[in-house]
């Protein structure tokens, strides 16, 4: 174990203390975010039209128009969209309004609908709280194909071997009066050692949190690029610690304890329990 290694664990460990309040407000999901609305948007135009983009147009019907870039107001931060139209200007999407800067609700549930292994079903469920009765099981279903297309090549894309330590966390969706309303989401934060963060991954297969599922998250992040790590910091559990055991056998492993005047374990908010339109969905970290 070099001085080194020690000295990056101890940043870790600092870097680590403020994450409850800034986590998900630093910029880590923005990539998503973009996304996850656009997919959306598509989706909602696709079911205007009548047809999916490339597909053949009706003669005289209706038609794409190309986009325009505007920049939208999200649960966690600005982000700068292109907001497809149609020739007709009749389409009147929910998702952002054609003339509001406010997306609809749908930026606080890019965690589970754009993690990897995510249930449709369940997508399909979350969106309906979002919008509402009057947004048809055709229309939600088919948002979920979309994010899904559009986030694979963010799934598999090579990461930055200057990623030198791991935050591993844990992310749950949960209603106002506490219910968890979605699969947990394991999640993994590159951590640069001249500073700058990334969000490296998201998976929500059907037992995100056993030792099956940590050795294909860890062994995927390091065939994407990352063959040497030099921390990593996570939850108690043998589980995790014996994965990164196995993928990064020379890694520091940083075990969280007492966090901000938390203990270890207990649920933290890493977004507000933010909810619009009746929805009462927030995000929570570590719950």
């Amino acid at each position: 174990m070099t001085g080194d290694r020690i000295g990056l664990a101890e940043q870790v460990a600092l870097t680590a203390a403020d994450r409850d309040g800034n986590h998900w407000r630093n910029g880590l999901l923005v990539d998503l975010m973009k996304i996850v609305i656009e997919a959306a948007l598509e989706a909602e135009l696709a079911v205007h039209l009548g047809h999916a983009n490339h597909a053949p147009e009706r003669v005289g019907g209706n038609a794409r128009n190309g986009s325009r870039r505007k920049t939208v107001h999200t649960a966690f931060g600005g982000v700068t969209i292109d907001a497809p139209r149609d020739r007709w200007g009749t389409f009147q999407p929910v998702t952002v309004g054609k003339w509001q800067r406010r997306v609809n609700g749908i930026d606080q549930l890019v965690v589970p609908l754009a993690a990897l292994g995510g249930d449709p079903k369940e997508g399909v469920a979350l969106l309906s709280r979002v919008y509402g009765p009057a947004a048809s099981l055709g229309l939600t279903r088919l948002i979920v194909s979309e994010i899904d297309r559009r986030t694979m090549p963010w799934h598999s894309r090579r990461l930055d071997p200057a990623h030198r330590a791991i935050l591993l966390d844990r992310v749950v969706i949960r209603s106002r009066d506490g219910r968890v309303a979605a699969t947990p989401v394991q999640t993994a934060v590159g951590l640069r050692a001249a500073g700058g963060c990334e969000l490296l991954t998201l998976y929500a297969g059907r037992d995100p949190a056993s030792r099956e599922s940590w050795d294909a998250i860890l062994a995927d992040l390091r065939r994407r690029g990352l063959g040497d790590v030099d921390a990593v910091l996570c939850d108690p559990g043998a589980d995790v610690t014996g994965a990164i055991a196995d993928v990064w056998p020379d890694a520091v492993v940083c075990l969280r304890g007492p966090l901000a005047g938390q203990p270890c374990g207990s649920g933290s908010v890493a977004g507000d329990q933010l909810g619009r339109r009746g929805d009462d969905i927030g995000l929570s970290a570590r719950a």
